[in-house]
């Protein structure tokens, strides 16, 4: 089944000139902000810009793509194929920045791609392997703002102020959820110029932000896209009326980009959310309402704090020696003071009983369905029968003569 390295072979020795920009273009470009470009770009400061074809010429010379797609996932397979290809080859990079700041637990990179139809898509990285990248994703349960999506709408306002191209803003993951705060909160001269904003299954926000004028006034711009069994899209608050796509993978696989199946320039549709993440959304929704904002901190700081412990800094090295990982989790999380303990013991507590609820409560609602289904068609059945038998039947045509 087609996806976007299929579309980039069929679609890209089209330029935008002749075809115009599309929401697979988009999750293309966010895909892209996930290559190490560090190296082979100018400083965001300096103002110059790179051929997309000239960055992924010297890329490959020093990581093979059998190599870095084993260090950065299927990313340099898509840059391969862009590099190529009429659509994406002579776009402009410029403004690159790779941030990563441990202290105030903050990972960031953006990118910004100049296309050949006069716009510009503003692409902001999703959360790597890293912990502290993931840490920045459950901060959001907490805070109003992180200090990663704060540099986003700053990143904005230092580039784009003085900008003539309309803009376009997008991301993967927590990349999506970026690109949305900063078009919320970005300054007004730049808001104008924000034509779109794709959040491609990126997660939503702390209630406070919901509430906020700066989220009514860009609602309207936010395109989300998630997969038919989202997980990571559903997390959190967002009111948005999310595109549903198909996929070629289950559960959470299905946040990797490359499952997303693609007919000509759009993603096939999901007719509705499936069962699994719809029951998964409503019981960590409710979940979090039962944590006030204190609680939801500490369980947050103390979950991490214990992950910490056991000397991993990213999931691979989690996975790497998994028994010895989650052996110093264990032995980490017995230090914790007895309020931290309780805390994250009510917090799964309160987990495990919403799950119990929610998922009687969806059971419930379904058998009164299939009660209501049965009765239903039942007398329209006898109905048809007695009414069938009332019928005269037919008389057999006698045989022609001969």
């Amino acid at each position: 089944m087609a996806n976007m390295l299929d579309y980039l072979d069929w679609r890209g020795d089209l330029s935008m000139a002749k075809d115009p920009f599309n929401e697979v273009d988009n999750l293309i470009l966010a895909e892209l902000s996930y290559i190490p470009f560090n190296q082979y770009m100018p400083g965001a400061d300096s103002g110059e810009s790179v051929l997309l074809k000239d960055v992924g010429k010297a890329f490959f010379e020093d990581h093979p793509l059998e190599e870095s797609a084993e260090a950065w996932n299927k990313s340099p397979q898509v840059l391969k194929s862009a590099m190529k290809m009429n659509r994406f080859k002579n776009m402009k990079l410029r403004w690159f920045v790779d941030e990563f700041d441990q202290e105030n637990e903050q990972q960031l990179s953006i990118i910004t791609f100049e296309l050949e139809d006069g716009t510009a898509y503003v692409a902001f990285r999703g959360t790597d392997g890293t912990l502290i990248g993931w840490k920045e994703d459950f901060n959001m349960a907490y805070l109003f703002d992180t200090p990663g999506q704060k540099r986003a709408a700053e990143y904005l306002n230092e580039h784009f102020t003085n900008y003539d191209r309309p803009i376009r803003l997008g991301g993967h993951s927590k990349g999506g959820n970026f690109a949305m705060y900063a078009g919320m909160f970005c300054d007004p001269a730049v808001k104008e110029k924000v034509q779109e904003i794709y959040s491609n299954d990126g997660p939503g926000f702390h209630d406070e932000v919901m509430a906020t004028d700066f989220y009514k006034e860009t609602k309207d711009k936010i395109i989300s896209i998630i997969p038919e069994s989202s997980v990571v899209g559903l997390l959190l608050e967002n009111q948005l009326n999310h595109i549903l796509v198909k996929s070629t993978e289950d559960g959470f696989k299905q946040h990797d980009p490359l499952s997303w199946r693609v007919k000509r320039t759009k993603f096939v549709r999901a007719p509705e959310l499936s069962s699994s993440s719809a029951l998964l959304d409503t019981t960590l929704t409710q979940w979090l309402g039962t944590l006030d904002i204190k609680e939801r901190k500490i369980f947050v700081d103390s979950l991490f704090d214990t992950i910490a412990a056991s000397g991993a800094m990213t999931i691979d090295e989690m996975n790497s020696n998994p028994v010895k990982c989650y052996s110093a989790i264990i032995k980490a999380s017995a230090k914790l003071s007895k309020k931290k303990q309780k805390v994250i013991s009510d917090a799964f507590g309160k987990l495990a009983k919403t799950g119990r609820e929610v998922f009687m409560e969806n059971m419930q609602t379904k058998v009164e369905g299939i009660v209501e289904e049965i009765k239903k068609p039942k007398g329209d059945k006898e109905e048809k029968i007695e009414e069938k038998s009332k019928e005269k039947p037919k008389e057999k045509p006698e045989p022609a003569a001969t």
